[in-house]
């Protein structure tokens, strides 16, 4: 099969990890993957962190790690060991509770958002695929699936 790869829209690969992140994509002029890097350290991972404040929008990679020494209580990690679980995470009094797979949700929107705005100049993304690991459930399997598609992705490949 020949690929016209100007002609594609960029898809992510995007591997959501316990403590990293990694995304990439196919290169439309080599034809082959490369790392995107993100952040303030400008590094082919971002930290699979997030940051509840009292109030606000919940910060995710970078944005949330610097927020650990000033206000630790509101630090979220280890999402994807406990993606299955029920519940919202609550964070303490006065900040709002998110489920698992809203804030995986918002990880991704994020994501999608700086890939758009920093690597491909606002070329449209809405395709993602996702790595899963062997273990998880299909209930686990359709959380990400429905994370990645409440971010904007409206192609999602597991």
């Amino acid at each position: 099969m020949n690929l016209d790869l100007n002609c594609m829209s960029p898809t992510l690969a995007i591997d959501f990890g316990s403590s990293p992140t990694k995304i990439a994509f196919l290169c439309r002029e080599t034809g082959k993957p490369k790392m995107v890097e993100l952040g303030h350290e400008i590094r082919a991972v971002m930290p699979s962190v997030f940051y509840i404040p009292p109030s606000g929008p919940v910060l995710v990679g970078d944005e949330a790690v610097q927020m650990a020494d000033e206000d630790p209580a509101g630090i979220v990690m280890d999402i994807k060991r406990e993606l299955h679980r029920p519940g919202k995470i609550r964070c303490g009094e006065g900040r709002p509770a998110y489920l698992r797979s809203e804030l995986v949700s918002i990880l991704f929107s994020e994501i999608r958002r700086r890939c758009d705005e920093e690597v491909f100049h606002n070329d449209s993304i809405d395709s993602c695929i996702l790595t899963v690991p062997v273990c998880f459930s299909e209930p686990q399997r359709q959380k990400l699936r429905h994370a990645a598609e409440n971010a904007g992705f409206t192609h999602v490949r597991l």
